[in-house]
């Protein structure tokens, strides 16, 4: 793994290709946890509740289908997400991509870690992952 920052270019709807990286890296549904202003992290910006409950209702169904899921990010959003995707569905194929070198503080990260590779979750650590905002448009809601 790099420990520089690196571009990533969306190469079509299953595979992002890392700089530096000979092979791309391939998935049937790309999370992009980037932060959130607040703490509450299931926000949906300019929806009315029927439709933010629509919209959820159409991820499930997407990583329903998914086989692979690349979620990229560190923080307790992305923790929690790895955990209930690989709980709910065990044969999925998780990784999770986090350009730190622990997920959250060092009190806790060694007792994470070993709960989501149980539960099977590949983790990739010091690789931080950039989508240009062109390359954007291909990720579900």
């Amino acid at each position: 793994m790099q420990t520089a920052r690196q571009n990533v270019l969306l190469n079509s709807e299953d595979s992002i290709q890392v700089h530096g990286r000979d092979d791309p890296m391939h998935f049937d549904y790309l999370g992009i946890a980037i932060g959130s202003l607040y703490a509450f992290s299931g926000k949906v910006a300019d929806l009315k509740q029927s439709q933010a409950l629509d919209r959820y209702k159409m991820l499930q169904e997407t990583i329903e289908r998914a086989q692979r899921i690349l979620v990229m990010g560190g923080g307790p959003v992305v923790i929690e997400l790895c955990g209930e995707i690989a709980t709910d569905f065990r044969r999925k194929s998780i990784t999770l991509v986090h350009d730190g070198t622990e997920l959250l503080g060092s009190n806790v990260f060694n007792g994470l870690r070993k709960q989501l590779e149980k539960l099977g979750v590949t983790i990739i650590f010091n690789d931080p992952i950039e989508l240009e905002a062109a390359q954007t448009n291909h990720t579900a809601p």
